[in-house]
């Protein structure tokens, strides 16, 4: 069975999913998946196929929204500087569990994803 983003599967109450790919995001550009992971206060993102964590670098208050997702899955779109993964927007796939989210006083975000687009001066 095959869906395309939005496509609603009629006739199924509920779906067990083996695996996915994401295939681009929004703007055409291709997703980086993986688990945020906050070691000594920097976010990093794991991804399964790397081996080692991925350190991420952006905007602060952006860096700050994901370390607040600590263990959850999510995909990036950003571009590799200095062998640290810059973030330009994000999305959440699998939240963190709600003991965790009570402990960190987790606001989950109302969009499913951030972007910040460079302020032009006038």
């Amino acid at each position: 069975m095959k869906a395309t983003a939005g496509e609603k599967i009629r006739g199924f109450d509920a779906l067990q999913v083996v695996s996915y790919n994401i295939l681009q995001a929004d703007d055409g550009e291709k997703p980086t998946v993986g688990k945020i992971e906050v070691i000594r206060k920097q976010p990093f993102l794991l991804v399964p196929d790397l081996g080692q964590p991925l350190a991420l670098s952006g905007n602060r208050h952006m860096l700050e929204k994901l370390m607040e997702q600590d263990g959850a899955k999510v995909w990036i779109v950003g571009r590799m500087q200095k062998e640290r993964l810059k973030v330009v927007k994000y999305g959440v796939l699998r939240p963190v569990d709600s003991e965790k989210c009570k402990k960190k006083r987790f606001v989950p975000p109302l969009k499913p994803m951030m972007r910040l687009d460079p302020i032009k001066k006038k």
